[in-house]
Formats: structure tokens, C-alpha cells, sequence
């Protein structure tokens, strides 16, 4: 039986474990080389986070082994997915949608970052016949300058009106931003 209980300064060490482990997989899995080792500043941030919103930091566990865990910020009324891991051998199993719901649950707005280390949603195993994506009630675009809707949108339209004609903030580059985010991520 897996057990899920929120993160504490104790399994710093377990969470950089199971990151390692499930990063080094995917590269694998891609053809490209494991992740080089700095674990001191990773855990120091996985403690960062944590320490900023701690009903948002979860670790799975059986029999004491950590499976898995999410970590989301939340700032305001804006929750983002920071981390989201599973140990390989316990992946394809609902582990990392049951770490998702739990660091995102009762968040009003949910952002997720476009470059992740490792991706969000993943093929259908053959062997799983329910899997369906992740589908939050309500999101947000999330800008190159780092400003969100609609709080950050006065920030956005600052550097739209400042920047040159067909640049990143024009509104054709909008539109093309727009295009490709929806593109990759069907689910906003």
C-alpha cells in the first residue's frame, strides 16, 4: 500500500533520490546522457519551495521507500507545479496524477512550467486502458517575461506597447506564441 503525506525537512535527501533516479531514466529512455550530480542547491530549492507553501508538498511512500513526490508554489491565488516525480519502477500506476491532484488541490488558478526537466504527461502504456491527461478546471498564460494574466497583464501590455513592430510582444508574435502554446499544450 502506498502511503502520501506532506514533505518534510527529513526527506530532502529521499526527494533528490527519487529525482535522480526518474530524471536519469527519461535520458536513458532519449538517447542522452544522465544529469550531471549537484544535489546541495536541488535540495536547498526542494526545501525553498516547500518551506513557502507547505500544504503543497507531498511524498508517496511504501514501507518507508519514497516513490515519488510533487511540489507546487503558491503565490496569491496562482498555484504552480514546481516538481512532479515518480521512481520509474512505480510509474504507470495513477502514483503521479495522485501527487498532482494532492499539491494542486483547491487552487484557483494552476500554472505548470512549458520547459520541463521531465514531461508532465507521458504515452499510454499498452497495459493501461483508463489513463487520460491531466485536465486542470482553470489556467492561465503564462508570458515570456514571467507575467501571468490578468494580474501580470498590465506588465505584459507595458513591454508589448515598448517593444518593435513584429517582436515577441507585438501582436503578431502574440499570436504566434499563442498558436504554438496551444499546439503543445491542447489542455490550456
Amino acid at each position: 500500500m502506498v502511503d502520501f503525506r506532506p514533505i518534510d525537512p527529513a526527506d530532502l535527501e529521499a526527494l533528490g533520490e527519487v529525482f535522480y533516479e526518474a530524471d536519469d531514466d527519461l535520458n536513458v529512455r532519449r538517447g542522452l546522457p544522465k544529469t550531471p550530480r549537484n544535489p546541495m542547491p536541488l535540495l536547498r530549492l526542494f526545501d525553498h519551495i516547500v518551506q513557502g507553501s507547505p500544504h503543497r508538498g507531498w511524498l508517496a511512500e511504501r514501507d518507508g521507500r519514497a516513490l515519488g513526490f510533487g511540489i507546487a508554489a503558491q503565490r496569491a491565488d496562482m498555484t504552480f507545479l514546481s516538481f512532479l516525480f515518480v521512481r520509474p519502477d512505480a510509474q504507470a500506476n495513477g502514483l503521479g496524477r495522485a501527487l498532482l491532484e494532492r499539491a494542486m488541490a483547491n487552487s484557483d488558478y494552476r500554472a505548470v512550467c512549458i520547459g520541463a526537466i521531465q514531461p508532465i504527461g507521458a504515452p499510454k502504456p499498452p497495459h493501461i486502458d483508463t489513463f487520460k491527461p491531466y485536465q486542470p478546471p482553470k489556467s492561465q498564460s503564462v508570458y515570456a517575461d514571467g507575467a501571468f494574466s490578468p494580474g501580470g497583464e498590465a506588465a505584459r501590455q507595458r513591454k508589448q506597447s515598448a517593444a518593435p513592430v513584429g517582436g515577441a510582444f507585438s501582436p503578431e508574435g502574440e499570436a504566434k506564441r499563442r498558436r504554438a502554446q496551444e499546439k503543445a499544450y491542447p489542455h490550456f
